[in-house]
């Protein structure tokens, strides 16, 4: 026989061999519809995970969101809250040792010392009316006064410590009031003395 010849196998032994391919073909067939299901049962846990990935990258947006809120508020708020580190506001005002330190790095004395003299002031002005004279000078026309450099200085210095130049410029009124005050041989206890009496 030609065909056993080529197989070079006996018909018995073909046919024990194709029941066996059969059981084992039926036994491996079970066990790929095993792992075919098992795949597809896979899919939805992964859709799942893929659905809470995406909840995840939501809330991490939210929270950086939250974060960058809260960062804004605590800025302002040191803005608002500075003055209060810098300035006694027991009367009359005076710098505290922060004001102290805010005034030299923002060149603060040199200025007073500078621009002192341009406040409009009454020979026989009291403490009192010095120092209003003194601090309406330093917040309305001491800026536009201030040369190209001194002025980018405040604006640096502002915004490296998170406060605003209408601060500084407080400080610098306080610093030219002092200087007005002993030129005319006056101490700040005398504004006290020198204030309108409080109303109502």
């Amino acid at each position: 026989m030609i065909f056993n010849w080529v197989v070079g196998l006996s018909i018995p032994t073909l046919i024990i061999a194709a029941i066996s391919f059969a059981y084992w073909f039926g036994g491996r067939k079970n066990h790929w519809d095993q792992a075919a299901s098992d795949v597809r049962g896979l899919k939805p846990d992964v859709s799942d995970l893929k659905h809470n990935m995406s909840g995840l990258k939501s809330d991490v947006g939210d929270l950086k969101e939250d974060i960058s809120a809260i960062k804004s508020f605590v800025e302002t708020l040191k803005t608002l809250l500075r003055p209060l580190f810098d300035i006694s506001t027991a009367s009359p005002l005076k710098l505290t040792d922060s004001g102290e330190k805010t005034a030299k790095s923002i060149h603060a004395y040199q200025l007073a010392e500078k621009y002192g003299d341009r406040v409009s002031l009454e020979k026989d002005a009291n403490a009192y009316q010095i120092q209003q004279a003194c601090f309406a000078f330093s917040e309305k026309e001491l800026l536009s006064q201030l040369d190209k450099n001194e002025r980018q200085h405040l604006e640096k210095q502002a915004f490296e410590q998170g406060t605003n130049v209408a601060h500084f410029l407080k400080i610098i009124g306080i610093l030219i009031r002092d200087r007005v005050l002993q030129s005319r041989g006056m101490q700040s206890r005398e504004i006290d003395d020198n204030a309108p009496p409080a109303t109502g």
